[in-house]
């Protein structure tokens, strides 16, 4: 397993890399409710390519939103390892993990998680703020991926101003604003239309997945896996199944 990596973003534009977007060998995540343990995780073996939107299934209380923390570096693993693009996040200190995560991930949750007090382009360039970019700067490269996203014009309203399909569009421009590597989705389509939930999904394909990248999505919407390359199953802790033509799913 290699040691933590500085990569800084480099999605758009960068040379294609030759490591697993995405790697998880025997990984195993326990923890504690009502006083039981539940052991979420037990022993996932998976891999996920740059350059492709992989789709991760299963019945509620699988794992699929534990693993996403895991890989994301919100949890840490009881054992075994996880990789993203070689860097091993199972192996990080919790400041290792803490920078890594800020220029290498992006997140689109399932409620948007937007600061209703801050403009559509100051939530936005949260995570460059993060980062230590000026703030001007940072408001600027926001405003282009709203613009990007199809918000021109709507970014200096505040997300209630917006419908829920638009206040994903900001979502998916604040995790896209810092280039990251690897984005995660939890659920992204959860509180939105079929025809809205179709359209995020086409629109995160679009602007999203490209040669040096990786989409991870956890999703109960049978509607939007036509949108993935590949559908991992899951199924009481476990990947049971890779498909790689999601008409398998989409027909079986």
């Amino acid at each position: 397993m290699s040691a933590p990596q500085e990569s800084g973003g480099g999605g758009r534009g960068a040379a294609l890399t030759t490591v697993p977007a995405v790697r998880c060998v025997g990984l195993r995540k326990s923890y504690r409710s009502n006083g039981n343990e539940v052991v979420a995780l037990r022993g996932v073996d998976l891999e996920a390519r740059a350059g492709e939107m992989l789709l991760l299934v299963g019945p509620s209380g699988c794992g699929k939103t534990t693993l996403l923390s895991v890989l994301a570096g919100v949890l840490d693993a009881d054992g075994g390892e996880a990789e993203v693009f070689g860097a091993s996040v199972t192996r990080m200190r919790p400041r290792q993990r803490t920078e890594f995560r800020l220029r290498n991930i992006g997140f689109v949750f399932q409620h948007f998680n937007l600061l209703p007090s801050l403009s559509n382009a100051e939530n936005v360039a949260i995570p460059l703020l993060l980062r230590g970019t000026p703030r001007a700067a940072a408001v600027d490269k926001a405003v282009a991926e709203l613009r990007l996203v199809g918000l021109e014009g709507r970014e200096h309203d505040h997300p209630h101003h917006l419908s829920g399909g638009q206040q994903q569009r900001v979502a998916i421009a604040r995790a896209l604003v810092a280039e990251p590597r690897l984005i995660v989705c939890d659920e992204p389509t959860a509180s939105l239309d079929g025809d809205t939930g179709a359209r995020i999904l086409q629109l995160l394909k679009d602007i999203a997945v490209d040669r040096e990248r990786c989409i991870v999505v956890v999703t109960h919407d049978a509607r939007v896996f036509r949108f993935g390359d590949r559908i991992a199953e899951m199924l009481d802790g476990r990947i049971v199944k890779v498909h790689d033509d999601p008409k398998e799913l989409l027909h079986g």
